[in-house]
């Protein structure tokens, strides 16, 4: 389950997508109890710096050629 998802995200492999993921699912299930909040900001915004990496990896490649 852990190859298919970063094969899905990218092309290499980027920790920061799959754990800005699950942070972001775990803390929008938990917004009921106050400390969800928080979990699910972190986890947004390491999801967010994963994309980043994940389009620095990308647009890196084209330039190769």
């Amino acid at each position: 389950m852990k190859e298919l998802f970063f094969w899905f995200l990218t092309p290499e492999k980027n920790r920061y997508l799959v754990i800005g993921l699950i942070m972001t699912i775990l803390g929008v299930i938990l917004i009921p109890f106050i400390i969800g909040i928080p979990i699910a900001g972190i986890g947004f915004s390491i999801f967010a710096i994963g994309v980043l990496v994940s389009c620095g990896q990308k647009f890196s490649k084209f330039r190769k050629r």
